[in-house]
């Protein structure tokens, strides 16, 4: 008899009612815009998070149109802080459109460093430091815009549009650049002592 009273506890606990509440969390279609306009190919971004793809939200709208377009790829990857749940992926493309935004990107670049350089040169002032230009033509003052100033500088320059005179080595001062096209040519940075 009191086996039997156990068989039923664990059958009225094994019964009872239970339910989960699956929530998902979206990316709002602002950031996703933005981080499509910005993004490099190949890079990713998680676009929602639950135990399901919550396909009627704004957002994976969204992404399922720039799938459509031949964009983005999505995928999807367990979640490592909760095993019920999902990341749900998107990864931008190496399209077309994205060479052409990369190409229009450093063509922008070396007309905004050509800008700043005549600018230097027609105020008889120094030229402005690489870190300056890098914050200034990339956005980000880092090796890597460093290194891309570096390269425009050297694309402007075969382009014949200045020339760069190297500071020596251990100089207080960066490099004298002489603008070679436009009304200001001639003219040249100043070198700082």
């Amino acid at each position: 008899m009191a086996g039997g009273a156990s068989m039923a506890r664990a059958a009225i606990t094994s019964s009872a009612d239970t339910f989960t509440l699956s929530l998902a969390l979206v990316t709002p279609v602002s950031e996703l815009d933005a981080w499509l306009a910005r993004s490099a190919p190949l890079e990713m971004t998680i676009y929602a998070i639950g135990a399901e793809l919550p396909r009627s939200e704004a957002s994976v709208r969204l992404v399922n149109r720039w799938i459509s377009r031949g964009e983005v790829i999505t995928f999807e990857r367990p979640d490592p802080l909760y095993a019920n749940r999902k990341q749900f992926i998107v990864q931008r493309c190496d399209t077309s459109r994205a060479r052409k935004n990369r190409v229009r990107a450093k063509a922008e670049q070396l007309i905004i460093l050509h800008r700043e350089l005549v600018r230097a040169a027609a105020a008889d002032a120094p030229c402005p430091s690489r870190s300056k230009l890098a914050e200034t033509v990339t956005g980000r003052n880092d090796d890597a815009g460093r290194e891309q100033v570096r390269w425009l500088m050297k694309r402007l320059e075969a382009e014949g549009k200045i020339a760069v005179q190297p500071a020596p080595v251990g100089a207080q001062h960066g490099p004298t650049i002489t603008i070679l096209t436009g009304r200001h040519a001639g003219k040249s940075t100043r070198r700082m002592a």
